[in-house]
């Protein structure tokens, strides 16, 4: 891939600052707001302010300045939380060294220890993609180059061409899958379930999510002879669809569902482990190659409840395995104390290494041994 396809003309540089603990920011205090926030713009080299605007909101004050060398600055407060922040967008040729004397006289005036954020972009330049974007994750890519995207009826689905990791299939801009990083991740999901060493023949694996397909067809290369079954239950259809459009050859997966070796569901996983339980269907193994958690809910919440471990266990051949990945480390004690309180207590968390998430990855492997 050429780095020279990505190359983009240069656009000013934007600067992001944010503060916490400022006092005097109630509206009876503008005129000092302004007096301060006047001082600081005058580092810029004595620009003049050509639009001075200031607007009321619920949360507290907007101050908006138009310079004269025609960059823009907008200041928001809030005041209960005795917070600001500062976005500059300069598109002069000296854009740089501006957005540093910004960031000075602003951390000088307002106190360099309550400066929480502090993030400088040059604009245009180069394409920049920030993905993995949560507290543990967040990353930025250098020549991205966008091939698809989509808003599916379940989240926002992304293809791009990257110079750092090739295709990557983005959801709600969260990495899912790549086409040249070295795929640890699927073969640690299912190393924990389906174990060749053990001369076993496995009747039926379900996999939970997977619409990208990888496990499956990892499992059918690597474990067709052991494996005679495969379910995957994916709620979303067009995860599917545009892995096979966007991504690898999907010859295999087709004919394994031609043969009835390969199934595929299109529900929601955990309506689906239901029905399974209530059947009284079991598996020799559950594999839940699901989007990251979200505490505020997302697709893949519903996978991380107590009654969803319930009727997995349910699902589940004695002695058999699930394995699930975690999102982050925070999650793991979260989810230990909701196994011990099922007596799902034969677990074990590994460390896969997944540079395409933004940081190794926890995966669990959970037995059901009652």
């Amino acid at each position: 891939m050429n780095p020279q396809l990505f190359n983009r003309q240069k656009l000013g540089h934007s600067l992001f600052l944010d503060f916490k603990d400022i006092t005097n920011l109630e509206p009876k205090n503008i005129e000092i707001l302004s007096h301060v926030f006047k001082k600081i713009i005058l580092s810029l080299q004595k620009e003049e302010i050509l639009r001075p605007r200031i607007i009321q909101s619920d949360h507290g004050s907007n101050f908006t300045y138009l310079l004269s060398n025609g960059a823009c600055i907008i200041i928001y407060t809030w005041d209960l939380e005795k917070s600001l922040t500062i976005s500059y967008y300069d598109p002069t040729s000296q854009a740089d060294q501006n957005s540093k004397l910004l960031e000075q006289a602003a951390c000088e005036q307002l106190g360099w220890q309550n400066c929480t954020s502090n993030i400088q972009l040059t604009r245009g330049e180069k394409c920049k993609l920030i993905c993995n974007e949560s507290e543990n994750k967040s990353e930025i890519l250098f020549n991205a180059k966008l091939i698809y995207r989509e808003m599916t009826p379940y989240q926002e689905l992304r293809v791009y061409d990257t110079l750092q990791m090739g295709r990557i299939l983005l959801l709600d801009d969260m990495v899912q899958i790549t086409s040249e990083v070295e795929d640890n991740y699927t073969i640690d999901m299912v190393a924990g379930v389906v174990n060749r060493n053990e001369s076993k023949i496995y009747d039926h694996i379900l996999i939970i999510g997977g619409g990208d397909l990888l496990i499956a067809n990892y499992l059918l290369e690597k474990f067709n002879d052991v494996v005679q079954k495969i379910t995957i239950c994916e709620i979303d259809q067009r995860v599917i669809e545009v892995v096979k459009t966007f991504f690898f050859d999907s010859k295999l997966v087709n004919e394994s569902i031609e043969k009835g070796k390969l199934n595929i569901v299109f529900q929601d996983g955990s309506l689906y482990a239901k029905e399974l339980a209530d059947q009284g269907q079991q598996v020799d193994g559950v594999i839940i190659d699901c989007t990251d958690f979200l505490p505020e809910g997302g697709v893949s919440s519903s996978l991380f409840t107590e009654e969803f471990y319930i009727n997995i266990t349910k699902c589940l051949k004695n002695g058999c395995f699930f394995s699930q990945q975690l999102s982050y480390n925070e999650m793991i004690p979260i989810s230990k104390a909701k196994w011990d309180k099922l007596g799902l207590t034969n677990y074990n968390i590994i460390l896969s290494k997944t540079p395409e998430y933004g940081e190794n990855l926890p995966i669990a492997y959970v037995q059901k041994t009652q």
